[in-house]
Formats: structure tokens, C-alpha cells, sequence
């Protein structure tokens, strides 16, 4: 396999190719970095591993310490923070998914059946649980909710779009507060309603589930408006300074890979949108610009560091 093909699949292997199942396990390799997944802090968990996807594309295919310039200006590169987190920014919207199906497409036909065949079996039991469980949950969720802070409540009620990042951690650190435990239904039902559930889920279970397919670690793309990166005081989250675009980095913008690059208007090196494979009107994402940028034959890094590895 080709060296830039090879980059281009680490890197955007969705947005290049994305009906190759290999080029979707390929960018798993942006999530191999270490992840505290218990975090009480998930908005930083998340920044975390932007962080180390910056950083390791950075030092694998460029050669370069980037991450020196998270929190300042670079001491010994010439790399800004501002530069720091416009590489960032070709990562920032990226959905990190640890359980994609990648099936084949006869892996895709088989289970597809026999999920049909499954759900078809299932769905009647699935909807008697679900009706006499209704008034037991809502009842054990209100509850819950209402021992909540106030400050809590106010981020689980106020809209998605206006919420805060204090408010979307808040969210994160509270939200196992309201799950309810199979336990803690059964104890609210009465014993009546509860012999039913459980005979219920007894003949829901002897249903033969079919098994899921493969799956891998990959990086997607969300399909709500891509969000924003800021430069951040320290590196902290929850000190945002200048809003910055994707861009590559100061000293490189001269070089020749850098004015041709390709990229989508709201891209600094605007031009023509590639290509995906087998797709002539493939949609252009932000990550094909950084992986095009680094792959091309005319980066004054890529090649370089690869032959100093060797």
C-alpha cells in the first residue's frame, strides 16, 4: 500500500473512503491514545483525546512536538499556540466511536435477517414491558431529579444549543444520578406487575438474539454544524480565548503543499474540493484537507520523517 494512501486512511479514511471498511478501522488510530473512561470529567476526557490526536499526528507524520504549544507560544519551534489549535480544529468536530459495525456486506445481509426475524419475535413482549414499566420509571425519575442541585436541574432543562460548558459538564457528572437500576424498578412495582415483568422478560429472553456484527474503534463525522475550537488559556476548556478556523501551521504556509491544498470555503487555503473514492460528488470534510495537506508529495516533513525512521 502506498505511504500517502496509507496516511490518508489514518486520517480521513471515512471522508476519503468511505464504503472501504478497512479505510473506517484504519482511523482508529487516532483513539489508541490513553483514555480515563470513568472520568467524573467528560468534556475534558474528550479534549483529552483531541489533544492526542493533535499531538500524534504531529510528531508520527511530521516529526514535529506540537503538543509544547497547547497551553504557550512553542519555546524552541516555530509553532504559536493559535497554530496549535487550527491543526486541532481538522479534529474538533470528529464523532470518536468505540463500537462501530463494520460488517461485510454478506455479514450485513445475514444479520440484517436475522435481526428482522428477532425483532419480529420480540417487539410484542418489548411493547407489554415498556407499557407496564412507563408510570414505574417516570415516577423513580422524577424522584430523582428532584434531589438534584438546582444548578443540575437547570442543565438538564435548559435546550442542547444554549447550554454552557459548565452546564454540559454538569450534565456529564450528574447523569448516572437518574438511571434506575433493575433493582430498584422491581422494588417500586407492585407484586403483581412484578411477576408480569419478570415473565416477560423471561419469554424475551428465550428468544434467540442473533450475535453483533464486527466492530472497531473509528472517527466519523457528526452531522450538525461542526463545532467550534478555541484557543484555550493553559489549555484549560474552560478558559476559551480566540475562536480560530482550521489551518495549517504559520511557518508551512508558504511551502508549496500548504498553497495547493485543497479545502472547503471555510478552510484557509480555500480550493477545489477532492474527491472520495467511487463518489465523483463526494462531501469534503476537514480532516481530508489535513490528510491531503500532509500526504502530499510536496510537504517539506512527511517524507523526510518517514526516511529518518527507516
Amino acid at each position: 500500500k502506498p505511504y500517502e494512501r496509507f496516511i490518508k486512511e489514518q486520517l480521513a479514511g471515512d471522508e476519503l473512503y468511505p464504503d472501504d471498511r478497512e479505510a473506517l478501522i484504519a482511523t482508529a488510530f487516532n483513539l489508541l491514545g490513553p483514555d480515563m473512561v470513568d472520568s467524573a470529567d467528560q468534556v475534558q476526557r474528550r479534549h483529552n483525546t483531541l489533544n492526542d490526536m493533535t499531538d500524534t499526528a504531529g510528531s508520527v507524520f511530521l516529526g514535529l512536538t506540537l503538543g509544547c504549544a497547547r497551553c504557550h507560544d512553542h519555546k524552541f519551534e516555530p509553532i504559536s499556540q493559535r497554530d496549535y489549535y487550527a491543526v486541532q480544529s481538522f479534529f474538533t468536530p470528529a464523532v470518536l466511536r468505540r463500537d462501530l459495525p463494520i460488517p461485510t456486506p454478506e455479514e450485513k445481509a445475514a444479520h440484517e435477517a436475522a435481526m428482522e426475524a428477532f425483532n419480529a419475535k420480540a417487539r410484542i413482549i418489548q411493547k407489554e414491558i415498556a407499557a407496564l414499566e412507563a408510570g414505574y420509571r417516570k415516577k423513580l425519575h422524577d424522584e430523582k431529579f428532584a434531589k438534584m442541585s438546582e444548578e443540575a436541574q437547570n442543565a438538564f432543562t435548559t435546550p442542547k444549543e444554549k447550554r454552557t460548558a459548565e452546564q454540559l459538564n454538569q450534565i456529564q457528572e450528574t447523569a448516572a444520578l437518574l438511571e434506575i437500576t433493575d433493582k430498584e424498578l422491581l422494588n417500586a412495582m407492585s407484586p403483581q406487575d412484578r411477576t408480569q415483568q419478570r415473565n416477560l422478560q423471561a419469554a424475551l429472553k428465550a428468544i434467540p438474539k442473533p450475535a453483533p456484527p464486527s466492530m472497531t474503534m473509528a472517527l466519523l463525522n457528526s452531522n450538525g454544524p461542526p463545532a467550534k475550537t478555541f484557543v484555550l488559556a493553559r489549555g484549560d476548556y474552560t478558559n476559551p480565548g480566540e475562536e480560530v478556523k482550521p489551518g495549517f501551521l504559520s511557518v508551512l504556509k508558504g511551502q508549496p503543499a500548504a498553497r495547493a491544498a485543497t479545502s472547503p470555503p471555510h478552510i484557509e487555503n480555500s480550493g477545489e474540493q477532492p474527491k472520495s473514492a467511487g463518489d465523483s460528488a463526494a462531501q469534503f470534510t476537514r480532516r481530508a484537507v489535513l490528510a491531503e495537506w500532509i500526504a502530499s508529495p510536496d510537504n517539506p516533513l512527511t517524507a523526510r520523517v518517514m526516511v529518518n525512521r527507516l
